[in-house]
């Protein structure tokens, strides 16, 4: 009889299917002899192999080791002799496998974390543009700006941007952002003494920037008073809002302000 036979290996964890070559078996006892041929004509390295026929005839399933102490063992067969494909799965840690995915799942870890890196870093500075842009005096929507206002500054060369909150002629706060490698940081100085630091969320919506907690100095628990997030949405060149939150055992208060040029 003829009988169709194509190889196939499974070398990874995720199932990734490499396909080897097809052939033509003519007589079901030359069948384990082709495929031990073919085995260590493709990977000399695999010392042993045996497979099973499955009973309704249709699959044979082939393992391989590296402990074998026969490099001439035949796999054993049995079941109708009307087959029509082979699998074999190789165990996860031969060493072909092992080490030929190692390299590929480096190599594409490699690429995806340059990839995602270059997006944080590109995100981040394009962010900090963004904000730069706030640069001037603000005051709530509806009011004179005399009690308060909110300045924002640029300092230190260009690499900080100081927001500076001013109640009744005296600064009151500050938040001062700034580059930190791929993040875009915020440090919050609160008049509580505590001072987060919160850091700028990729997940960009819209016409909006937002900066969630990372960490805090001077910060006994995150069970105390101190600020939990950090929102602008750019409406024009002249009106923003400007959204906080405050956490506090557990519970998180958010206020928001619409602001405008002074």
């Amino acid at each position: 009889m003829q009988l169709d036979l194509e190889l196939a290996v499974f070398l990874s964890a995720e199932n990734t299917l490499y396909r080897l070559r097809s052939g033509k078996v003519s007589e079901m006892d030359e069948f384990s002899e082709t495929i031990g041929n073919k085995f260590r004509s493709q990977f000399p390295q695999w010392l042993e192999y045996r497979g099973e026929v499955d009973h309704k005839g249709t699959v044979i399933k082939f393992t391989v080791s590296r402990e074998a102490e026969n490099r001439n063992q035949k796999v054993r067969h049995s079941g109708p002799k009307t087959l029509t494909s082979s699998l074999i799965r190789v165990r996860r840690y031969l060493l072909y496998g092992t080490e030929l995915m190692k390299t590929f799942c480096l190599f594409f870890l490699i690429l995806f974390s340059i990839s995602v890196h270059a997006d944080a870093v590109a995100v981040s500075a394009s962010s900090f543009n963004k904000l730069k842009t706030l640069v001037g005096e603000w005051k709530k929507e509806g009011s004179d700006g005399e009690n308060f206002y909110i300045s924002f500054e640029i300092t230190a060369k260009g690499s900080v941007l100081i927001e500076n909150w001013i109640n009744k002629g005296v600064s009151h706060s500050l938040t001062l952002y700034h580059l930190d490698g791929d993040k875009l940081l915020a440090t919050h100085y609160c008049p509580q003494g505590n001072q987060p630091r919160l850091k700028l969320d990729h997940n960009l919506k819209g016409n909006a920037l937002s900066f969630v907690f990372q960490d805090a100095t001077n910060l006994e628990s995150q069970q105390k008073n101190h600020q939990h997030s950090l929102a602008f949405e750019f409406i024009d060149t002249n009106t923003i809002s400007r959204e906080e939150s405050y956490s506090q055992a557990g519970t998180v208060t958010a206020s928001t302000m619409r602001l405008v040029r002074r």
